[in-house]
């Protein structure tokens, strides 16, 4: 990227509002307008002006000077191919009409077959440089420019050969840059007994892991071109926040502060997380090389490059400008569909030539793009070009389900003494501690939440008809005991039996315990909590989570 920034740095610069050297005098000629105008020529420079461009006896005065404005420009590309002169009309007075400059220049210093030639132009006292297009005749080895403002006048070569083939070099390496993913990366994770596995595509690198009831998959951008990614199913939205590399360049920072920190693009070096759980798991991610991303990182590091080389100690005013070129470049090109669209080439340029001018001394690119629009939006979208390796992928996630398991009995049995019995487990948290029982005078079956933020159910019969009171206890909270397995669900005292006994042992997510038509199946909720799913005989159930709480009495056969 800095090879890039500096390539494309000196070229712009080239094209801006620098302040060149003020020019010594050098040889003159001087001549008057006449009725038909004037004609002036100084060895190899001819100006000729109409009987309009001012009036007659006006003087006119062409001086050549010591020093071309190309060498001060400092730039490898741009190179003086003739006379520089400075060309003044009576005093200081401007042409009613276009004047016409004509430059024999040094055809050894052009390229066969080129047209890339211009004349730099100066006003005398102004610091701004703009670029005029010049005709070329290579026959006759001149170049000719129309002015309607008097200036100093530089023809130049402008070496747009090399300057493009150094931008696709360095941008290929750019946007082929390779970004580790993690050296901790597991393609595969299991929740509550679904196995999970992803495959990587399209430079997305996806690393899988579970924690908290939910599959978190982390897509890793290894590559530097921008891509766009879709989940699949319609409609997911279990997108954590996008996560970019400290070391990343200060341009990807300004892009991503346009997207915000969930978003469906990502840049080369960033993290997208995914998070789902069993219930609506995250099947796909489709990617595509994004174009209109990759022109605006692309822009933006040409426009970070003008900015430090032409205010190199105002990194501050500098973050401010960037923010405003790449909105006005991402704005500009936003309509663009895609780089083999028509209309792409157009938006792009005009993308460039408004949103230079926004550079203080880079106004002159303006000019330049005008010259040589089709070269350069060309050159932009070659670089799109090369992007076609890997232009679009699917990461593909895939889910295996592993059956419930029964858990053997025998491993959950608390107490044992004649036909009487106790079954006890817990949560893997022991936080839902949970019994089905045979008892003399009572089977009761059912969970205790240990800490627990639904509301007990107000509506719920005594036991034996008898208050906690009138045992002399009071209302268990977080208690959900039904009598017996087809019985319905009762006010359960703190003195009940069912409670006295030590925590059992744990049911493990995803396995289930079954006692005289009562199954207890251990898992999660919606949010990833533990939860306890029963069922029992004559559509008796109970559910039961730290967050929520839901039950149903038997259909018949009970009576409270």
């Amino acid at each position: 990227m800095r090879r890039l920034a500096a390539v494309i740095a000196a070229t712009l610069l080239v094209l801006s509002g620098l302040t060149a050297c003020t020019a010594s005098k050098g040889d003159t000629a001087t001549t008057q307008v006449g009725s038909s105008g004037f004609e002036a020529k100084l060895d190899d420079v001819t100006v000729a002006g109409g009987a309009k461009v001012a009036a007659v006896s006006t003087r006119v005065v062409l001086t050549r000077e010591k020093t071309a404005l190309a060498p001060l420009l400092r730039s490898k590309y741009v190179q003086s191919v003739g006379s520089t002169v400075k060309l003044t009309l009576g005093t200081k007075l401007q042409p009613k009409t276009p004047i016409t400059l004509t430059f024999t220049i040094d055809k050894s210093k052009v390229p066969a077959g080129t047209a890339s030639l211009g004349v730099l132009a100066r006003s005398e006292g102004s610091s701004k440089v703009t670029v005029l297009a010049g005709r070329y005749d290579a026959k006759a080895g001149t170049v000719t420019v129309n002015t309607p403002h008097l200036s100093i006048f530089d023809p130049v070569f402008m070496a747009v050969g090399s300057f493009l083939s150094d931008i696709s070099t360095t941008a290929s390496l750019t946007f082929k840059a390779v970004y580790p993913a993690p050296e901790q990366c597991d393609s595969r994770a299991t929740l509550d007994g679904a196995v999970y596995s992803a495959t990587p595509a399209a430079g997305l690198v996806p690393c899988l892991s579970a924690k908290n009831g939910k599959v978190q998959v982390a897509l890793h951008s290894t590559k530097g071109v921008p891509v766009h990614v879709t989940p699949s199913p319609s409609g997911f939205t279990g997108v954590e926040q996008v996560t970019t590399q400290p070391s990343d360049a200060a341009v990807r920072a300004v892009l991503r502060a346009f997207q915000g920190t969930k978003s469906s693009e990502i840049l080369g070096g960033e993290t997208l997380t995914y998070s789902f759980d069993n219930a609506k798991p995250l099947t796909s991610v489709s990617a595509t090389n994004d174009f209109i991303t990759s022109m605006t990182l692309y822009a933006a590091a040409v426009f970070e490059s003008v900015l430090e080389e032409a205010y190199p100690s105002k990194q501050l005013e500098n973050a401010t400008r960037l923010v405003g070129l790449v909105s006005c470049f991402r704005d500009a090109i936003a309509p663009a569909k895609s780089e083999s669209d028509p209309e792409t080439r157009g938006l792009v340029g005009q993308a460039l030539i408004s949103c230079a001018g926004l550079i203080p001394v880079a106004g002159a690119v303006v000019q330049l793009l005008a010259m040589i629009p089709s070269v350069i939006m060309n050159a932009f979208v070659l670089i799109a070009d090369e992007l076609t390796g890997n232009k679009t992928g699917v990461v593909r996630i895939n889910q295996v389900v592993k059956p419930i398991t029964s858990v053997k009995l025998a491993d959950y049995l608390a107490y044992s003494e004649g036909p009487y019995y106790q079954y006890r487990f817990d949560s893997p948290s022991g936080n839902l501690q949970c019994v089905i029982s045979q008892g003399e005078d009572s089977s009761p079956w059912g969970c205790l939440a240990r800490s627990f933020t639904w509301s007990a159910p107000t509506n719920l019969p005594d036991t034996y008809g008898e208050t906690c009171a009138q045992f002399e206890s009071v209302r268990l909270p977080g208690a959900m005991i039904a009598s017996y397995p087809g019985g319905g669900f009762y006010n359960t005292c703190a003195n009940n039996d069912t409670t006295s006994l030590n925590a059992g042992k744990v049911l493990p997510l995803n396995s289930k315990i079954s006692v005289r038509g009562v199954t207890c199946t251990s898992g999660r909720d919606s949010s990833g909590a533990e939860q306890m799913t029963c069922t029992g005989p004559s559509g008796s159930a109970l559910t039961m989570s730290k967050a929520a709480m839901t039950f149903k009495q038997p259909t018949s056969g009970w009576t409270p």
